[in-house]
């Protein structure tokens, strides 16, 4: 059964078609221009919830998903949708709780998924670190440690994309130019 944000983008999508259409006709073009404004508003009570959803946690609370929240301001059906797919995803991965600490403070969806991911890669690299730890086969040790230390270079790389955002810097750089100074500034 397809989700409530499929449903209402398809009305959304049907609504644009009818006003794209019968532009030569002022009769039928005044006609689906009506459709098309009720469709739209189909397309926005389709995404508005029955309930007003609580915010905390970096997901959205809801009835079917207690504890989980999205900290924007007025939530849609469409937000509620993504956060119980993101939170089902982490806790398949084992790092609900990790990602859920990860993404608490961060708004942006981008900003949720690059935190999830980096939650889920951290847990498998701690419990490659833990499983190379107590292998008695050096080989198979050996192998465990190099995909962990794989896996914590990535996470170390998101980290270091997250916290760039959150915390530009500037560097100066000066360049002399048949005896002339030049001074630029270069956003790292």
């Amino acid at each position: 059964m397809p989700s409530q944000t499929v449903k209402a983008l398809g009305k959304a999508h049907q609504a644009q078609r009818l006003r794209l259409s019968s532009r030569t006709d002022p009769v039928r073009q005044a006609f689906n221009q009506g459709l098309a404004d009720a469709l739209d508003q189909e397309a926005l009570a389709a995404l508005e919830p029955a309930r007003p959803l609580v915010c905390g946690m970096g997901e959205v609370i809801c009835a079917e998903r207690p504890g989980l929240n999205d900290m924007l301001q007025n939530p849609s059906m469409t937000t509620l949708e993504a956060s119980i797919c993101r939170t089902t995803l982490a806790e398949a991965a084992g790092c609900l709780e990790t990602a859920l600490e990860a993404a608490q403070d961060t708004q942006r969806p981008m900003e949720k998924m690059l935190c999830h991911l980096i939650a889920a890669a951290h847990t498998r690299a701690m419990a490659l670190f833990a499983g190379a730890a107590k292998t008695s086969d050096p080989s198979t040790a050996c192998l465990q440690a190099k995909a962990a230390a794989r896996l914590m270079d990535s996470v170390s790389r998101g980290i270091l994309v997250l916290t760039r955002e959150k915390h530009p810097t500037h560097a100066v750089q000066h360049v002399a130019v048949n005896g002339n100074a030049v001074v630029g500034m270069l956003n790292r």
